[in-house]
């Protein structure tokens, strides 16, 4: 049961909606509780630590889905209908030079908020498993499709 509600949670995370209203709940639940640490060099570098890994780990499963969205069978067999990046500034099908120049406006915004408020680091690296698991069912997903030797009618 835990594991189809895990999957049920990381499908909804395919909503660029839910993950922004997550990473501001997080965020913002948690600031109260950890200001009485705001200022101490130790408490910034957490929070820029926990951004910087829950950007490394998006990065790691969201490179195989663009590498996946730039092979020309993706646009063939019509997959580029089905599937699609849901990030407003990465736009639905980037190309991996796309992403790199678009995701590093990104990454800077994530770090400098992380390193200044570090509960937005914590909330990143909190949705992360989330995203990890949404990413690799779709990169699996479009490989079967790329892989299956039956062409869409």
């Amino acid at each position: 049961m835990a594991q189809g509600l895990f999957g049920r949670v990381s499908a909804a995370y395919q909503n660029y909606f839910i993950r922004t209203a997550h990473l501001g709940a997080v965020a913002l639940g948690t600031q109260p509780l950890t200001n009485v640490y705001f200022g101490n060099p130790l408490y910034h570098l957490s929070g820029f630590v926990s951004g910087a890994t829950g950007l490394a780990l998006d990065h790691i499963s969201t490179i195989p889905v663009i590498r996946a969205f730039n092979k020309p069978e993706f646009r063939e067999r019509g997959l580029n209908e089905i599937y699609g990046e849901s990030s407003v500034v990465l736009g639905k099908h980037p190309t991996m030079q796309q992403y790199v120049r678009r995701s590093i406006l990104i990454d800077l915004f994530v770090l400098g908020a992380s390193s200044f408020f570090p509960t937005v680091g914590y909330a990143y690296l909190s949705i992360s498993p989330m995203l990890n698991r949404n990413n690799r069912d779709i990169s699996q997903k479009i490989e079967a499709s790329l892989e299956s030797r039956i062409e869409r009618t």
